[in-house]
């Protein structure tokens, strides 16, 4: 129950990267593997990002279009049993008492795979 994903309405700078930090790649990296290993409709994200991006921007603070999308994205973690609100809260802070990490900085070169090395 895969239904193609549409990567063009995702914001894109014509000279700049596409995420800003690491930690929205990373995010993206997360709802992208849970739609394909876990087969939840694309337009089911769809709908919970637009009905969470409209409640923001309607707002008095409108937290910008990567918290929102964080924000939908913990909602679909949780509509779909794969966490609870709990286990985000505390996976936070885990990862605030680690911050700043190395793997947390990002990483300007393009990554490139030796293709002698296989896994």
């Amino acid at each position: 129950m895969n239904d193609p994903a549409p990567v063009q309405a995702l914001p894109v700078e014509r000279d700049g990267p596409l995420f800003d930090a690491p930690w929205q790649a990373r995010a993206f990296a997360l709802l992208t593997s849970l739609h394909a290993s876990q087969g939840f409709a694309w337009s089911d994200w769809v709908s919970v990002f637009s009905a969470q991006r409209a409640a923001d921007e309607a707002g008095d603070a409108d937290p910008g279009y990567y918290r929102s999308w964080v924000c939908a994205l913990e909602l679909m973690l949780e509509r779909g049993g794969w966490s609870s609100h709990r286990e985000i809260d505390d996976a936070i802070e885990e990862t605030r008492a680690d911050w700043p990490h190395p793997a947390h900085e990002a990483h300007r070169e393009p990554i490139a795979r030796d293709p002698a090395r296989r896994r």
